[in-house]
């Protein structure tokens, strides 16, 4: 947020680019290789801890988007 305010651009370039990296690929290759494996039980624990690991990573955007947004906006 604040490097997005000090180089005047959208603070969505810079989520992106801090994000990719932690995207939970091999979690979901996995998911895949075990359906084609015909394991099923083991696809959907891959996948549901992928699906744990992306919805952390929008949880913790979302808290620190709000934390950030109500202590620059409380200046005003």
């Amino acid at each position: 947020e604040i490097m997005a305010r000090v180089r005047k651009t959208p603070v969505t370039t810079f989520i992106i680019a801090a994000l990719i990296p932690l995207v939970p690929g091999k979690q979901i290759y996995d998911a895949m290789v075990f359906i084609v494996k015909d394991d099923l039980r083991s696809a959907l624990d891959m996948g549901l801890m992928a699906l744990g690991y992306a919805g952390l990573l929008a949880l913790g955007v979302m808290l620190v988007s709000t934390f950030s947004r109500i202590f620059l906006h409380k200046k005003k």
